[in-house]
């Protein structure tokens, strides 16, 4: 489901992009997806637990199948 009913979207995410999807889980984690300059960030968080990001240079390589 959409973070913040997607009013996220366009927003500033952690790692100073623009926030162009952001998922949460209903039991606690969240996933988003940053273009920033060099490419894009992936930042995966599970509550009270971790956060990690991932860069990666372009949009193509963050996502399992092709964005029309």
């Amino acid at each position: 489901m959409a973070y913040e009913n997607g009013t996220t979207i366009g927003a500033t995410g952690s790692e100073g992009g623009a926030i162009l999807r952001d998922e949460l889980h209903r039991e606690g984690s969240r996933i988003t997806l940053e273009r920033i300059a060099a490419g894009c960030a992936i930042t995966c968080g599970v509550y009270g637990w971790m956060v990690h990001t991932r860069f990666a240079g372009n949009r193509s390589e963050t996502s399992p199948t092709p964005q029309s």
